[in-house]
């Protein structure tokens, strides 16, 4: 079986940069001058444009520190549109010490921390990172 390589059209561009809704973002956990996004608006707008099935992450393990910092470098692929695209994340989760650590959690937090860099190549929250999202 092969796939048909097809190019992103301009519609799906313009589709992938809409606006985010506001309850997509919210203020960063510790950097109080940032906004974050919510990485399952990533993943309904990547499923929105390519469709569902049609795009994979493969998360690979970096390095856990001994104060239990988790990064992970994520790499996402939509093969027939021709798109590879490799990022870093990183997540502490509150350290060992917390009563609210789980490390299950601080790679999931890793790997979605990537995704949604991942989705700024692509347009996904671009109003976001460009600082124009009240």
């Amino acid at each position: 079986m092969t796939i048909e390589m097809k190019k992103i059209t301009n519609d799906m561009y313009e589709a992938l940069k809409k606006p985010l809704p506001d309850e997509a973002v919210k203020p960063h956990p510790t950097k109080t001058f940032l906004s974050s996004i919510k990485a399952i608006y990533v993943t309904e707008r990547l499923n929105e444009v390519f469709g569902c099935g049609a795009w994979s992450v493969k998360t690979e393990h970096i390095t856990t520190t001994d104060k239990s910092m988790v990064v992970v470098k994520v790499t996402l692929t939509i093969p027939e549109y021709w798109v590879y695209y490799e990022c870093f994340g990183g997540n502490d989760n509150g350290g060992e010490h917390s009563k609210n650590f789980d490390l299950g959690d601080a790679f999931k937090g890793a790997t979605t921390d990537a995704i949604t860099k991942i989705g700024s190549y692509l347009g996904i929250g671009i109003d976001v990172f460009k600082g124009k999202h009240t």
